[in-house]
């Protein structure tokens, strides 16, 4: 039987740490952000080809 753990940390980082914590979290947020917009992308291609094979095969 598997057992969860989770441990909870409070950091209290200094002000040049902060910056970076933030800038840190910033670039894995834009990163993040900017491959969702693709696979976003990649999915309306997809369903706009599938509508359109749909539509003229007479194919569901």
């Amino acid at each position: 039987m598997w057992v969860n753990k989770a441990y909870k940390f409070c950091i209290y980082p200094n002000k040049d740490q902060a910056i970076l914590i933030n800038k840190t979290i910033g670039c894995s947020r834009c990163v993040c952000n900017f491959f969702l917009g693709k696979q976003k992308e990649i999915n309306l291609k997809k369903e706009a080809i599938r509508l359109l094979t749909v539509g003229t095969t007479g194919i569901a």
